[in-house]
């Protein structure tokens, strides 16, 4: 794995972890944060495999299918 999809991940891994303890420290009802969470957490989350499957494909390594 390259250093820059390396760098990615992992800035895309931090911008969970921050935007969820965020979200937590937030005043709202539990309930409605819960949900706001998984929802953004759903989000973030295809969002990166999309990023991540862009950058595989732009890397110079092939990688087969198993």
């Amino acid at each position: 794995m390259n250093d820059n999809l390396k760098f990615l991940l992992g800035l895309g891994a931090g911008t969970v972890v921050g935007y969820t303890l965020a979200l937590l420290v937030a005043p709202e009802e539990g309930k409605k944060l819960r949900k706001k969470i998984l929802t953004e957490a759903d989000r973030v989350a295809k969002g990166l495999i999309e990023e991540g499957m862009e950058a595989v494909k732009q890397s110079k390594y092939n990688i087969k299918d198993s």
